[in-house]
């Protein structure tokens, strides 16, 4: 039986980050096989190709949860709604937030240690110095 407090909760609706102040997000994975193409469709065209060039259908389903749910948190934050975010790569392929201008920095740590891979999560920091 799980505890209380292994139990994932969904973001209040309202969040806000205050001056000074970090939020860290853990987010499963795994997705559920029903869920996967409502996630996809959340992402961009451009979103869906790279996710289309994934080699292992495991890979492109964890790489599309991540990058639904970094829209729909950070939508959540800025009060928008998720498609107007667009996305850019930078050198190391990491996501950052090419529009709108005006957002609060972040950044994406991935699990990849392989003896983990069953119940992988991504964790994701925003914050406002």
């Amino acid at each position: 039986m799980l505890e209380q407090d292994q139990l994932w909760k969904l973001p209040p609706r309202d969040v806000r980050l205050q001056e000074r102040e970090v939020h860290i997000w853990r987010a499963s994975l795994t997705p559920y096989k029903q869920a996967i193409q409502r996630l996809e469709d959340i992402l961009s065209a451009e979103e869906c190709t790279q996710a289309s060039r994934f080699r292992f259908e495991r890979d492109r389903q964890r790489w599309i949860v991540a990058h639904a749910i970094l829209r729909l948190l950070l939508a959540r934050y800025l009060g928008i709604d998720h498609t107007t975010l667009r996305f850019g790569m930078n050198a190391y392929g990491k996501p950052y937030l090419a529009s709108p201008a005006l957002t609060p920095p972040f950044t994406v740590i991935s699990n990849q240690a392989p003896r983990q891979r069953a119940g992988a999560s991504d964790t994701l920091a925003l914050w406002n110095c």
